[in-house]
């Protein structure tokens, strides 16, 4: 009996007293950035603070966990004026002072006589976790000015591989096929996902950009600070010089890439380049599509549409209304309607109807929006809602006409009268009166109208005011 009843004793312990850890799938992210330090604004290079400049960039990477940073012309010089500086020792000394975490790896593409000046110009990784070796840089001097270097690393969100790009400084056209294509072809049979980062120099007004932006969207990547997605996020505004005719920054992700872009913007604290810093947060969770849709019509009888989310077609949305910023109500996506399949994945049951509220029709103007309940791709609401295609719609519905209030006619109040028997309705009949006549000096109480004990003339002159 004891071993019987010791199990469940024991399990009883472990329900009460013991602590059982859930488990959870939350999604990990890293942060990564593209910058071009330093142009040669009005002033020159020598007038600018550039240590305290090396060390702002080193502390903003650090202070927001920036994982890998691609950064761009970054120069050493020699002048024999004595105008000399080293950018790259600059940034050594600050990761050491301030960030050990990091390295710096950099790889020099340029290095040109001016007249006096001396100068080196070097792309530079400052990443905080190691580099899986090779380091690949294109191969000749020539093409390398061109070109670019690609570095692996492990990041929190899986395996990358990072290619950061500056043309020299100065070619406006940029030679895809000649130079960077193939230097990421060499890449693909290995499978890891590859991230693009780097000044184009192509012109701020995007002149040029577009057929360069396509031709690298048909390679396999897409634009990762894209202004729709991002429309808060300054993802246009790479420069601060608008007289400036090279200075575009971009990052982009290779499209087989597991992780997807969770929020990108320009970074707006450091001032002291022509350029400003690209910032792109990945994510190991799948990318959030968001809902498509219209609010076809709004009217005095109803509000109709559609909406679908390619995170999951099979699951209907909620579609909620609101006249300006007053919320109305809510309906379920889930009428059937074929000529959705095309837009929706295959699926049709995404219309939806929703019954406009009789608080509306007061005569007056409303403005009806329509936003789809956003879905991430488990299903689950999340994300930021959508105001659908369409909205908002205007309409005005007059007042309903007041119908009057009729007076009810009060039931008259019958006094009873002797000799109205039949109906009793307060008058005497010809047919009761006659009933009196016939009756004369006869001891007929129900005709006898004034009590009298007999029928006689006394009755007649009594009921005279209620023959009718």
């Amino acid at each position: 009996m004891k071993i019987k009843f010791a199990l469940p004793i024991f399990l009883i312990y472990l329900l009460l007293f013991s602590r059982i850890p859930s488990i959870s799938y939350a999604a990990t992210s890293t942060k990564i950035m593209t910058f071009n330090v330093l142009s040669d604004p009005p002033g020159g290079l020598c007038n600018l603070t550039n240590k305290q400049n090396m060390q702002a960039i080193v502390n903003f990477i650090k202070n927001n966990g920036i994982s890998v940073a691609a950064l761009q012309e970054v120069v050493k010089q020699k002048d024999s004026d004595a105008c000399d500086f080293d950018h790259i020792q600059y940034l050594k000394d600050a990761v050491a002072l301030t960030a050990p975490g990091y390295t710096v790896t950099e790889r020099e593409y340029i290095h040109a006589q001016q007249g006096s000046r001396e100068m080196w110009w070097y792309r530079v990784f400052l990443h905080n976790t190691p580099i899986i070796p090779p380091i690949v840089s294109t191969s000749t001097a020539a093409s390398n000015s061109q070109g670019a270097e690609a570095i692996v690393v492990d990041t929190p969100v899986g395996r990358i591989r990072f290619i950061n790009l500056h043309p020299q400084p100065g070619t406006q056209a940029l030679t895809l096929d000649t130079h960077l294509l193939p230097f990421i072809d060499q890449f693909r049979s290995d499978g890891i996902p590859m991230v693009i980062m780097g000044d184009f120099n192509l012109r701020y007004d995007f002149a040029d950009a577009a057929p360069v932006l396509k031709r690298i969207e048909d390679a396999g990547f897409y634009r990762a600070c894209d202004p729709v997605k991002f429309p808060n996020g300054n993802c246009n505004d790479t420069v601060r010089d608008p007289n400036s005719n090279f200075a575009v920054d971009y990052i982009f992700i290779d499209k087989r890439a597991t992780f997807s872009v969770r929020n990108a913007y320009v970074e707006q604290s450091l001032q002291f380049s022509d350029h400003l810093p690209v910032v792109v947060e990945l994510s190991s969770q799948p990318a959030n599509t968001p809902p498509v849709g219209y609010l076809d019509s709004a009217s005095c009888t109803s509000f109709s549409g559609w909406t679908c989310d390619a995170d999951k077609f099979s699951q209907t949305l909620k579609v909620q209304f609101y006249d300006g910023s007053t919320y109305i109500g809510e309906t379920t996506a889930n009428q059937t309607r074929v000529d959705l399949e095309p837009l929706c994945g295959g699926t049709n049951n995404h219309g939806y109807t929703y019954t406009t509220p009789s608080s509306l029709k007061d005569g007056k103007s409303h403005s009806i929006s329509a936003f789809a309940i956003n879905i991430l791709p488990d299903g689950t609401v999340g994300g930021s809602n959508v105001l659908l295609t369409s909205s908002p719609k205007t309409f005005t519905c007059a007042a309903p006409t007041a119908i009057p209030t009729s007076t009810p006619i009060p039931t008259p109040t019958i006094i009873p009268i002797p000799g109205d028997n039949n109906p009793k309705d307060g008058k005497i009949s010809t047919t009761e009166l006659y009933a009196i006549l016939r009756s004369y000096y006869t001891n007929t109480p129900s005709l006898d109208t004034n009590g009298d004990g007999r029928i006689n003339s006394m009755d007649y002159i009594f009921v005279r005011p209620y023959i009718r």
